[in-house]
């Protein structure tokens, strides 16, 4: 429900406030597009409000690195929520269905609510797009070095990167890339400061580079 609250002074110029409950109707919005530049241009060309292309992304992020894997003419397709006040946008809710299409990848996720209200997306056949990881974990804007032998910048010689370095602003937040146990914080030479987390069946992953650590993080977590 959305709720309007009138404030008004009286004759003692004291100030009181009446709430009223809107009266607001629910449309589904479909909008399709096509890739010309980047997924975000493409579902603004499409009149999709900004919010719901960040939900949209957090949907297929472990399927789609849409910062890499996206190719000019991929299509999508998104089934989704508004609601309108006396014919008046108020807000955009749900994605009820998303499609996304890219050379060898045809997917579509439906959300389901279970009894208990949890939501959550799933495929034609009922699993789950939440995979063990994630593609990426943070939002960049480049790969300044891929995993693989690289000519190392400060020692001039060939070495192996066993990693991928991201770039972006300092703060940008930094996904674990799956659920996890924190099993080391702190900083070793080459890397500075890291974090590891331990996931399900033996497997590591290891943040580094890091400007900074959040509240709350720490060994055991």
């Amino acid at each position: 429900k959305i709720l309007s609250y009138h404030l008004e002074k009286d004759s003692t110029q004291k100030w009181f406030c009446s709430i009223d409950t809107l009266k607001i109707e629910k449309k589904i919005i479909v909008s399709e597009g096509e890739i010309t530049t980047s997924l975000y241009s493409g579902m603004r060309k499409s009149d999709i409000p900004p919010s719901l292309i960040m939900k949209f992304t957090q949907i297929f992020q472990w399927d789609i690195d849409f910062l890499v894997d996206t190719r000019i003419g991929d299509k999508f397709v998104i089934l989704y929520e508004e609601y309108y006040h006396n014919n008046d946008k108020i807000k955009s809710g749900n994605i009820i269905s998303a499609t996304y299409i890219s050379g060898n990848y045809h997917n579509t996720a439906y959300l389901f609510e279970n009894s208990k209200g949890f939501k959550k997306y799933y495929d034609k056949d009922g699993k789950s797009f939440q995979k063990a990881f994630l593609k990426s974990p943070l939002n960049y804007t480049r790969i300044s070095s891929k995993f693989g032998m690289r000519f190392h910048p400060i020692l001039h010689k060939w070495r192996m990167h066993d990693g991928i370095d991201y770039v972006n602003r300092i703060g940008t937040p930094i996904h674990a890339v799956a659920d996890g146990k924190v099993v080391y914080k702190g900083w070793i030479k080459g890397y500075g400061r890291i974090v590891k987390i331990k996931h399900k069946n033996g497997y590591v992953t290891m943040y580094a580079h890091l400007h900074g650590y959040p509240r709350g993080i720490y060994v055991g977590r």
